[in-house]
């Protein structure tokens, strides 16, 4: 199968990310699949599928590990546009598709079931009170970085590669 990215003329040039995790997805490590796609523009700029180092003990934490990848990708991309010339004063919108996370991310304490998750983990929650990312709830079925961490039938791949910028 080929495939090529696609710009397409007319679009906003933002920088937009989205974010996902499966949840304990390799059978033999129980290990979660960290995946993210950055747009800028109409097109891919960056993306990444791979296994995460830890156990999450949730999916919510499995989304909150990837959340926190995903927000060192974006902390380098804002600072390369920077050096570009490109204004990154206003917050990078990152899409999430579990609320759980959104919801954890905006808690001001942490509660017994989350109070294990890794305290590097809260880079997030740093880049958010900073103003570099805005994180924004994103329905399963529009979740782009879906397809970069589970296998997917051919009608949902194939939307998903299409809604990516990619053309096959």
């Amino acid at each position: 199968m080929e495939m090529r990215l696609r710009f397409e003329p007319g679009k906003e040039w933002a920088l937009v990310g989205y974010s996902d995790a499966d949840w304990a997805g390799d059978h033999a490590s129980r290990r979660s699949t960290t995946g993210f796609i950055f747009f800028f523009g109409s097109g891919p700029v960056a993306w990444a599928s791979r296994r995460q180092t830890s156990v999450s003990l949730s999916s919510m934490e499995a989304e909150y590990i990837a959340l926190s990848e995903t927000c060192q990708e974006l902390l380098w991309l804002r600072r390369l546009l920077a050096d570009l010339g490109e204004d990154v004063s206003k917050a990078t919108t990152v899409f999430e598709d579990n609320q759980s996370c959104l919801s954890f991310v905006k808690a001001e304490r942490t509660s017994k079931r989350s109070k294990h998750i890794d305290t590097r983990q809260h880079f997030v929650k740093d880049m958010t009170e900073r103003g570099e990312a805005a994180l924004v709830y994103c329905p399963t079925e529009r979740m782009v970085a879906d397809a970069l961490t589970k296998p997917l039938g051919a009608t949902k791949f194939r939307q998903l590669v299409e809604m990516s910028g990619l053309s096959m």
